[in-house]
C-alpha cells in the first residue's frame, strides 16, 4: 500500500533527477554544488522529531521534542550528481534519539572521521520522522531538509 510519504519520495526524486537533467542539457555540465551548506531545521509531520545537517563533519542530527514514549529520528542520504545512474541515492544509517524529549541533538558524523564517507560538494536529502525504536520503523516523517557536504 502506497503512503502519502512514499509518494512524496518517490516524486522527490523524480524531480530532482529532472531538475539535474534540465540543468545538464542547459548548460553541459553538472550543476555546481556549494561545499559546506548547512541544511534547516525541519520537524517530523507529528511535530515530536526534529532534524538538522551540519556541513562541518557531515553531520546528521535528530532532536525528540515531545515526551509521548516515541523516538525522533533522523533519514538521510546524499545524492552523487556525477554518477553514472540516476538517482544516485546513497542512504546514510539512521539517527535515532532515544534519549528523550527536550535533553540533547544526537548526531552522527558521515565524514572521513565517521563511520561512512562521504565526498566533499555532495547534495544532502534528509527527514525528520518518529517512531518506535524497538521496531526501528521511522513513521511521520515530515518534509525533506537540504545541505552539501
Amino acid at each position: 500500500m502506497l503512503t502519502k510519504t512514499t509518494v512524496r519520495r518517490v516524486l522527490g526524486a523524480a524531480f530532482a533527477a529532472m531538475a539535474f537533467c534540465a540543468a545538464s542539457a542547459v548548460t553541459g555540465q553538472v550543476p555546481a554544488a556549494q561545499a559546506g551548506d548547512d541544511g534547516s531545521v525541519i520537524y517530523s509531520s507529528d511535530n515530536a522529531g526534529r532534524a538538522k545537517f551540519v556541513s562541518y563533519g557531515d553531520k546528521l542530527c535528530s532532536w525528540d521534542a515531545k515526551a509521548d514514549g516515541r523516538s525522533a529520528v533522523a533519514l538521510g542520504k546524499w545524492w552523487d550528481p556525477n554518477s553514472v545512474r540516476l538517482p544516485a541515492y546513497f542512504y546514510w544509517k539512521p539517527v535515532w534519539n532515544t534519549k528523550g524529549a527536550g535533553t540533547q541533538w544526537v548526531c552522527a558524523t558521515y565524514d572521513r572521521n565517521g563511520g561512512a564517507y562521504t565526498p566533499e560538494g555532495m547534495m544532502v536529502e534528509y527527514y525528520a520522522c518518529t517512531g518506535e525504536y524497538s521496531e526501528q520503523d521511522p513513521e511521520h516523517c515530515g518534509r525533506a531538509g537540504y545541505g552539501v557536504t
